[in-house]
C-alpha cells in the first residue's frame, strides 16, 4: 500500500483540527465537539478517495460513494 497520493493531507488536517478544537473547547465546547466529529468524517472520506486515486483500493460506484459520504456529513449524524 502506497499511502495514497496526497501525502496524508487528511491526517494532518485532523491533527491541526484537534489542536484548534483544544484551544476553543472551553469557550465553545459544543462547536469544538461537532468540528472534531465532522473532521474525522472528512478524514475518512478523503482517505477513501485518496486510496482510490492511488490505486490501493477501489470505489466501486462513484454515485453510491458520493451519496453515502454526503449522508455522513449531514447535521443529524
Amino acid at each position: 500500500m502506497s499511502g495514497g497520493e496526497w501525502n496524508y493531507f487528511h491526517r494532518r488536517f485532523v491533527l491541526e483540527l484537534e489542536s484548534f478544537c483544544e484551544d476553543i473547547k472551553e469557550r465553545f465546547p459544543l462547536l469544538a465537539s461537532k468540528l472534531l466529529a465532522k473532521g474525522k468524517i472528512v478524514c475518512e472520506i478523503i482517505n477513501d478517495i485518496d486510496y482510490d486515486v492511488s490505486g490501493d483500493e477501489t470505489i466501486p460506484n462513484d454515485s453510491d460513494f458520493q451519496r453515502k459520504s454526503i449522508e455522513k456529513l449531514k447535521d443529524d449524524n
